[in-house]
């Protein structure tokens, strides 16, 4: 009665003359008011009982735990918890999906999930800087909250969220998709943010597709792949043709680690070729390489469906210096010493010592860096804009010639050309495919030519499929030109007379320069 309050003293002798009459060890946690605050206690109560085998002593120990405690609690919040949002984790959803299940078995009750995708934050973290991509998501987050009203809400990865809505599905989980699209249309606090929430993906997975959380959410998963390619801001349904589609993918991206090493990659040559009203064989500059690859069972696969694949799994480096390799050997064979283009990957700066891998193939090959042009996208600098900057800069060191292709697809390149001296540009061919019936590109490339010839770089124009292109490329000044009408990606054995060699029986005439006028 001395030390703890009356409140608590007669709860604590009322606790030890029940510890008396029970016996044996007992312990509990409870909280005691101390000098400090309210604190959490251990306390352990042990009965010693005499040789007649009556309680002679009661011995009581108390531990302060409320350190201990919090400390446990905030770890397995944690553990549960994304740290940026406080929203729930993969694993809390996973844990929430599978009690959602259980509570509606034997029931006529259902429910969805859904994810929502948000395309563009990598973008915001590399113009804008991470820490407004975090207030990004917390403020994403805040708002699928709202719109959930109570639902199931978590942060499946960086950039995807996940829902539980119950309720009759779809309808239920289409009409929620349909709020969150709209919730974000208000304008976030910084206007530097506006417009990547009109760039969401959602998809939905109904109890029918799945008996456990991580079916549910991987058939979720496959018709979130299905609403990225139809087109940002849609909503899909999971449909079970989706689980074949993504195993056929997986097929796919296992075929591709052999097929290197099987001989079914192989390279294809597109010329390139001064810019004039009529082209011809003498007009031609070089060639871009271009990575082909032939299915033992499958037949053709077209690149816009193995380069990705290659990309997202690391295979990109080790096909990038076989494409290379291959392409060097191959030009430095040429009696005419025309220039081939080669792509480089983003991934081949990050992974690899790309310097060391070009300059150690001209050697073995015996090309002239001089007709070696590499090819790199924004990425190279994106990544890390220092280390891509000097990168670049010791590759042009060697002699070779970089270009800078997609020109006018990405969100900074006049930051990089006034960065680094590139040796030419690359009209995205999106741009030329449209000249003739969008004023838009007609100004945007006319826009470029003048930009790049500003700068004293070489303009090529990709994608020219028409005369009518050729024409305004021509009279606008573009410099070089590639495309379906000057000639078409084909084994070099179809352009012999274009690089200097004999013409073979069968003819390289089907494989020249289209000659136009």
């Amino acid at each position: 009665m001395d030390i703890f309050n009356p409140k608590e003293a007669r709860l604590i002798v009322s606790r030890d003359e029940a510890a008396i009459k029970k016996r044996g060890v007992l312990s509990e946690e409870h909280p005691i008011s101390t000098k400090d605050g309210l604190r959490l206690f251990l306390t352990r109560r042990a009965t010693v009982l005499d040789q007649a085998g009556e309680p002679q002593y009661l011995i009581k120990t108390h531990e302060d735990v409320t350190d201990r405690r919090q400390t446990e609690s905030r770890m397995a919040h944690m553990a549960y918890h994304d740290g940026l949002t406080d929203l729930p984790n993969r694993a809390a959803f996973l844990q929430a999906l599978s009690q959602m299940i259980e509570a509606c078995e034997g029931t006529k009750d259902e429910f969805a999930v859904l994810s929502v995708d948000l395309d563009g934050l990598k973008e915001i973290n590399d113009v804008f800087g991470h820490a407004m991509g975090d207030k990004l998501l917390i403020e994403v987050a805040r708002r699928l909250q709202m719109s959930t009203g109570g639902g199931v809400v978590a942060r499946l990865s960086g950039d995807e969220f996940g829902l539980i809505i119950d309720g009759h599905q779809p309808e239920a989980g289409k009409a929620l998709a349909e709020r969150v699209a709209a919730t974000p249309g208000e304008r976030f606090p910084d206007r530097r943010q506006i417009g990547l929430h009109r760039r969401h993906h959602r998809h939905l997975g109904v109890p029918r597709d799945g008996r456990d959380g991580a079916s549910l959410l991987a058939n979720a998963d496959a018709a979130l792949f299905r609403a990225k390619a139809k087109s940002r801001g849609s909503i899909s349904l999971f449909e079970p043709e989706m689980d074949q589609q993504i195993r056929d993918r997986r097929a796919l991206h296992q075929d591709l680690s052999a097929a290197m090493k099987n001989g079914e990659l192989s390279l294809h040559y597109q010329p390139q070729a001064t810019t004039g009203q009529n082209v011809a064989g003498d007009d031609v500059t070089g060639f871009e390489a271009l990575a082909r690859w032939v299915h033992p069972t499958r037949g053709f696969v077209p690149p816009s469906d193995f380069i990705p694949l290659a990309e997202e799994s690391g295979l990109i480096v080790e096909m990038g210096e076989w494409i290379l390799r291959e392409a060097c050997r191959e030009a430095a064979s040429w009696p005419k010493p025309l220039q081939i283009a080669v792509n480089l990957s983003p991934a081949q700066f990050v992974r690899g010592d790309v310097v060391s891998l070009v300059h150690s193939i001209l050697l073995e090959t015996g090309l002239s860096p001089g007709r070696l042009e590499l090819e790199i996208t924004e990425g190279v600098l994106i990544e890390d804009f220092e280390r891509g900057l000097s990168l670049l800069r010791r590759l042009k060191a060697l002699g070779v010639c970089i270009s800078m292709d997609d020109f006018g697809s990405g969100y900074s390149s006049l930051t990089y050309l006034q960065a680094f001296p590139f040796d030419k540009i690359k009209i995205d061919r999106g741009f030329v495919m449209n000249l003739g019936r969008n004023p838009q590109s007609a100004a945007i490339v006319r826009a470029v030519i003048g930009l790049g010839h500003g700068l004293h770089v070489s303009i090529v124009a990709e994608g020219v499929e028409t005369q009518e292109q050729l024409s305004f490329l021509a009279d606008e000044g573009c410099d070089v030109v590639q495309g379906y009408f000057i000639g078409k990606p084909a084994p070099i054995v179809r352009y012999c007379a274009l690089v200097g060699r004999a013409e073979d029986a069968q003819g390289s005439v089907q494989g020249s320069v289209r000659k136009t006028g």
